[in-house]
């Protein structure tokens, strides 16, 4: 375009501008921003939502590894209660004689503590009794907590080997119990045996000398066979010879093989208990031990099917005995009070069965006990979809956790 300068008299060019050509790249950058404000806003969205999900999800994690210690604290706190049990019965028993044959282990009533904390409720058989929620530190407003206790003396002491006789104790408690029935009129199987010998290894194991438990034909236990770490040389490692750390260190010892683990695993523990408590372990270690204790004469027909009978009287037996502990624990009592109570039950049993098992003059009240030393806690938490779960094992007699794992 031309245009008329007067200052120098004569007509200069314009450069030409091209309008639509501008504003078409000022739309493009304007859309560009916009896409990525957009995708810059969707992020930032989804990383927010993301971030408040992991807060919720971590506030929820935390709440219910707190419900979980909460049950396992609780308890504890139940559990050392049991000294003052006893001494009130104790003082009760001047005046009630017969209350000192009551076995009150307060371990059995936590889960009932533990549902009063969570819920703030207290009922019995179904009925509510009272309402406790709207006390401060009573009930629980999110989530909640369950707790299982076990006695861990239920199970049979594989570290307890310390002298001849706790060593037979463990030997009857686990040959019986791997061997099963035992026909009339068949002695010691080669499978037997073999029992026999993966469990002196279990002792060698365990206890401090380096010489081979034996048992001669008078059924006497005497280290006089040859040395323990013979058998571990093509290992590369040898005989412990001091307590196991845990179960899963049967796993190391000679003749130990995956179906005999997982069958002992649950039935055996490595804490300081004493006597098998006959309250609390399975049945089948019961009739086990019960078995072990009768005179040869006796096992075939009681534990073996003899005499022409199908099943084997102490399957009957264990039935009555299993139905009589659960009759007990529905109503917050222990099956027996002392190891007489347990050797009078046989003799209680109907006439056909109590002839076969003459216990009473047996050494099982040597080997059996009515109460629980180390207790076994699973307590787990739960918020939501959100769980905590641990398993603590606690001494009654000092109060102390001795195992704790958390997961």
């Amino acid at each position: 375009m031309n245009g008329w300068n007067p200052r120098k008299g004569v007509k200069e060019s314009r450069p030409k501008t091209n309008f639509p050509s501008e504003r078409g790249a000022a739309l493009l950058i304007v859309m560009v921003m916009v896409a990525l404000m957009s995708a810059f806003s969707v992020e930032f969205s989804y990383n927010t939502r993301v971030n408040l999900r992991m807060a919720g999800n971590l506030e929820k994690e935390v709440q219910a590894y707190y419900h979980a210690r909460s049950g396992v604290e609780i308890t504890r706190m139940v559990i050392r209660g049991q000294a003052l049990v006893d001494q009130m019965l104790g003082m009760a028993a001047k005046f009630m004689p017969n209350i000192k044959k009551q076995n009150i282990e307060m371990y059995n009533f936590a889960p009932k503590f533990v549902e009063i904390y969570n819920t703030g409720k207290v009922d019995l058989f179904g009925q509510e009794l009272f309402d406790l929620s709207a006390q401060d530190g009573i009930g629980v407003t999110k989530g909640g907590m369950e707790v299982a206790v076990e006695g861990e003396d239920g199970r049979a002491n594989i570290n307890q080997v310390d002298s001849v006789q706790s060593k037979r104790a463990l030997f009857q408690h686990l040959f019986g119990y791997l061997q099963g029935p035992r026909p009339a009129g068949v002695g010691l199987t080669d499978e037997d045996k073999a029992r026999a010998e993966l469990i002196f290894n279990i002792i060698d194991w365990v206890d401090e000398d380096e010489i081979r438990t034996e048992i001669d034909q008078n059924g006497n236990f005497s280290p006089t066979g040859g040395p323990e770490d013979g058998e571990y040389a093509r290992y590369d490692y040898d005989s412990k010879n001091a307590k196991m750390d845990s179960v899963d260190e049967l796993r190391f010892v000679e003749g130990m093989d995956d179906e005999t683990f997982c069958k002992l695993r649950d039935k055996v523990t490595v804490y300081a208990t004493e006597k098998l408590n006959v309250n609390t372990a399975d049945v089948e270690m019961l009739k086990a031990v019960v078995c072990e204790s009768l005179a040869p004469e006796n096992q075939a027909v009681a534990c073996g099917g003899g005499a022409g009978t199908l099943i084997p009287p102490i399957e009957l037996v264990g039935e009555y005995l299993d139905i009589c502990r659960n009759i007990k624990k529905m109503l917050f009592t222990a099956p027996f009070s002392s190891a007489n109570s347990f050797i009078k039950f046989f003799q209680k049993l109907p006439p056909e069965l109590a002839p076969l098992f003459p216990v009473a003059g047996t050494g099982l009240k040597n080997i059996v006990g009515v109460r629980s030393k180390i207790i076994r806690v699973r307590s787990v938490g739960a918020v939501g979809n959100t769980q905590r779960e641990i398993t603590a094992v606690v001494d009654t007699g000092s109060g102390k956790y001795v195992y704790w794992n958390e997961r």
